[in-house]
């Protein structure tokens, strides 16, 4: 329904495998630890942003299925897709909370904060022009599906976050962060296509406007803004 908005990071041209060095498992976990010593602000900052940003779209497709659930929408491969969708976040919860382990709910309570103070109005915006334009060509239950690619915005998007923060991080240090592959939601977003590509609307709206892109702009902006997530940040660490 909606054309790609957000940034992709591709790797370009051949990549070079090295020929493997045997090396101890001592030698391994040192290295690591080194590394993790050495970018402890960068490997913090990075864990952090996925989490947060994987939270919220959570939380949209929590929303999202809610008000679906309760629509003519509801049924055969968009109801097995959901239902699929909600065991794999079930999945990825269970992983968080390996990672974040006692500090689950101070993660909760800042990530919260942190949605409602600088997140909430701009992507309740978007939503609603997506609403608007479902409207303008009189597609029904406009406002489940408006709901829906909110979700499905946000979560191409989270995906595309935590690459680009692996590649980021990768670029740095010799092992990159053994969490990361934790933190992927891509079986997520898969299964959520197949929910978009069986809602048969019978037409096909572009929602991919000049508006849109600029409102996805700053949701990127706030989503990446440093001094905000340090300030997040330094938000839950008082919760400990």
């Amino acid at each position: 329904m909606l054309a790609q908005i957000t940034n992709n990071f591709h790797s370009r041209g051949r990549m070079h495998i090295p020929s493997p060095v045997k090396k101890t498992t001592t030698e391994i976990y040192k290295e690591y630890d080194e590394d993790m010593l050495k970018y402890t602000n960068l490997f913090v900052a990075s864990m952090y942003n996925i989490i947060c940003i994987n939270d919220i779209v959570i939380g949209l497709i929590t929303d999202s299925f809610s008000k679906v659930k309760k629509s003519a929408l509801y049924k055969n491969l968009v109801k097995q897709k959901m239902n699929q969708v909600e065991k794999l976040i079930k999945s990825y919860e269970r992983e968080v909370n390996r990672i974040v382990g006692n500090s689950s709910e101070n993660y909760a309570n800042a990530n919260d904060a942190y949605y409602t103070r600088d997140l909430a109005d701009s992507i309740e915006r978007l939503r609603l022009s997506f609403k608007q334009q479902l409207d303008k060509q009189k597609v029904a239950h406009s406002n489940e599906l408006s709901w829906l690619e909110i979700a499905h915005v946000m979560l191409k998007y989270a995906v595309d976050v935590r690459n680009h923060r692996e590649k980021e991080l990768n670029a740095k240090t010799r092992r990159g962060c053994v969490y990361f592959h934790m933190l992927n939601i891509s079986k997520i977003l898969i299964s959520y296509k197949m929910i978009m590509e069986n809602l048969h609307l019978g037409q096909v709206v572009n929602l991919n406007t000049p508006q849109n892109h600029a409102m996805m702009d700053r949701i990127d902006r706030l989503c990446t803004d440093g001094e905000r997530l340090q300030n997040t940040i330094n938000e839950m660490s008082q919760e400990v």
